[in-house]
């Protein structure tokens, strides 16, 4: 006769304790790699921004409510942003800005920011950039 043992008590808490914290360090580093690439103070979503405080890591790609272990928390889906920016009334989360990416390096490469004029629709460029951090400008 086979005999199966049980995994001792709290195993599982401990091995979702552990998953948890491998997916936080990652996010943690990806984040870090980000406000290298963009700076800490400022905000890549509208260019001459000149908010000095406020400013986090915003996800391009909205992460869910369970999370994305790690799928889209990557530092070429994230930059940075103030909070008014990320999630205020004209944001990201308020679907007011929209970035595109202009090359296959995503979000480590230029972006341009659109937006949409609530009383026509229409879309229109709010900034292009040449290089990560430096604007056309016209």
């Amino acid at each position: 006769m086979i005999s199966l043992s049980k995994p001792a008590k709290g195993t599982a808490k401990l091995e979702r304790r552990a998953r948890k914290a491998a997916i936080d360090a990652h996010e943690a580093a990806e984040k870090a790699k980000v406000v290298k690439r963009d700076g800490a103070h400022y905000c890549r979503l509208v260019p001459g921004w000149r908010e000095k405080e406020w400013h986090e890591t915003a996800h391009l790609d909205n992460k869910g409510m369970g999370g994305d272990h790690s799928i889209r928390t990557t530092a070429d889906q994230m930059i940075r942003a103030c909070f008014f920016h990320h999630q205020g009334a004209w944001s990201l989360h308020s679907k007011d800005l929209r970035v595109e990416y202009l090359t296959d390096r995503q979000a480590n490469g230029p972006i341009q920011v659109l937006s949409r004029r609530p009383e026509t629709g229409e879309v229109y460029v709010v900034g292009t950039e040449r290089a990560v951090g430096i604007w056309v400008m016209d």
